[in-house]
């Protein structure tokens, strides 16, 4: 379905008047359904840091380790450049 004929449609309409003044924009509130999303929003997030800790302690970091299979590095020769292929 192509979408040209919803925009004729959405074209063609008049603009709708103003809200009506029975309701008060200071006193609009997100209600249940928005104190539900952030209350979702922050468990999952207590969740996520609770599994993140918990993969962290498993990890095994030896730093001596790490240091023993660095390679060296090799000072360049002075004087020369180096060759640039390409």
């Amino acid at each position: 379905m192509s979408p040209a004929p919803l925009l004729v449609l959405l074209a063609s309409r008049a603009p709708s008047p103003s809200p009506s003044p029975a309701v008060d924009p200071d006193r609009v509130t997100p209600g249940y359904l928005g104190f539900l999303a952030v209350l979702f929003m922050a468990g999952a997030v207590v969740l996520l840091i609770r599994s993140m800790n918990k993969q962290m302690k498993r990890v095994d970091f030896d730093e001596a380790a790490t240091d023993r299979k660095k390679p060296k590095p090799q000072p360049a020769p002075s004087g020369d450049s180096p060759d640039l292929e390409g």
